[in-house]
This record gives C-alpha cells, structure tokens and sequence, in this order.
C-alpha cells in the first residue's frame, strides 16, 4: 500500500468513564500504523472527559447533542485521516494489530469499505450472534448484515453521506444501506477488527427499532423488496420481542 495512512478512530462516548480507557488504550496500541484518536463527548455526567483529557493523544470534542450519531458526524467533520473507524466506548480493538494487517492486504485501491469480523461480548439476547461477519450484498435488504465496528470507511464516502440523526438507533443500518444502493466498493476482509459490547439498544429488539427500520426501508428500498418486508418486520417484531 506504500506510505501508511493516517487512520481516524472516532469513538463518541456518554458517561463512559468504566471503559473508556480500555478502547483508548487497544487503539494507542495498534502497531506500525498512523492513528487519531478523536473523542467526541455528548453530555457526560461522570469523569468521561477528565479520562479522555489525560491522554495527549486524544483530540476531545465536547458537545451539547444528546444523540451518538450527531456526536459521529462530528467526528466525521473534525477529521484529519483517510481513512475512518468508528468504535464505541465499551467497545475495544481486537488486538494490537489490527489496522496493520488490514493494510497489509492487497485490497483493491477503489475500495471505500474495508469490511471484517467482530467477536460481540457480553451477549445479552438469544438472536445475536457471538461472532459476527459482515456480509456487504443484497442481504442487507432484509437484515443489517452489516456490523459497525467491523467497516473501515474512505474519507470519500462523507463527502456525500453522513449519519441521518432523525434515526436514533439505525442511522448506521441506513448510512450502509444508502452505501450498498450506490454500489459503493467494499473489500472482504477476514480479520476480526473488533471486540463489541453487545448490550447497545440496537441489539435489544425494541418496537422502536423496528419502527426506525420500517421507515428505513420505505425510504430507500426498491418496491418489491419494500413491499415484502412490510410483512417480514411485522414477523420479526412479534418473534424477536417476543423470544428476548
């Protein structure tokens, strides 16, 4: 790949301070690479922004939104990288080489997705998965198939999208649905990328979930797909709410 890029890792954080130095500390330990670390606080209450001060490596971003993905596209805006990773506060990389292996692949140079595993822990819910590999295809009409801390994202893709704030739980889902749609290139990776805590509310199966990702999907989705997933949401709503 030549020169090493610079890598963005955006982590937003609210009343983090149990874990927040763990996902600093797995991203401060990435082996022969170049990394920012942008910390981006959205109305903490604890000591979330005193840890995150402590380390001089650490751009921190103090802001008076009360939603994760306001707090990402800030973190979208405020980047230097070429490359952009998004990692949760209880989240952290699965080892220390991580971003060396990825650009040690020969992935092909019009890639703007770098795509991974991720190990979920902390599972909470019998429908997730403990193990989690991203599958970038029409998949991702009927499921999110694709994991957020296992995407590598290129500057390039926010020069047109950034995350939909009026969705509260899947502006995610939709950011990679929008992606797919545009037929944005993806490179499949076999690395694991991240360790994830599992017990966010998009993994809870909520009635409000369901309903982010009806309107999802009656946006963007072509008419037949949009049609028969009328039918399946309701399904899942029922199982899925129910079984947890």
């Amino acid at each position: 790949m030549g020169d090493k890029p610079l890598i963005s890792v955006v982590i937003p954080t609210r009343n983090a301070a149990l874990t927040l130095q763990k996902a600093i500390k797995s991203v401060l330990n990435q082996q022969d690479v170049k990394v920012e670390i942008l910390v981006v606080d959205y109305l903490s209450t604890d000591n979330t922004v005193q840890i995150a001060s402590n380390y001089p490596q650490v751009r921190l971003y103090n802001e008076t939104t009360q939603g994760i993905y306001q707090a990402m596209n800030k973190g979208i805006r405020e980047a230097q990288g070429e490359w952009l990773y998004f990692i949760g506060a209880d989240d952290e990389m699965y080892d220390s080489s991580v971003f060396k292996k990825i650009f040690e692949n020969n992935f092909p140079t019009d890639s703007e997705l770098i795509l991974g595993k991720v190990e979920n822990v902390g599972v909470a819910h019998a429908l997730v998965k403990t193990v989690y590999t991203n599958k970038y295809s029409r998949g991702i009409f009927w499921s999110n198939t694709l994991h957020h801390q296992g995407i590598l994202y290129h500057k390039n893709v926010f020069n047109t999208y950034q995350y939909n704030t009026k969705h509260s739980i899947l502006a995610d889902y939709e950011i990679n649905l929008r992606l797919f749609l545009a037929k944005t290139k993806a490179f499949h990776s076999e690395l694991f990328f991240a360790k994830s805590f599992a017990g966010g509310i998009s993994k809870q199966f909520t009635h409000a979930l369901y309903d982010e990702e009806l309107a999802i999907k009656n946006e963007l989705l072509p008419f037949f797909p949009k049609i028969l997933n009328w039918g399946l949401i309701a399904l899942k709503r029922r199982l899925k709410i129910k079984k947890g």
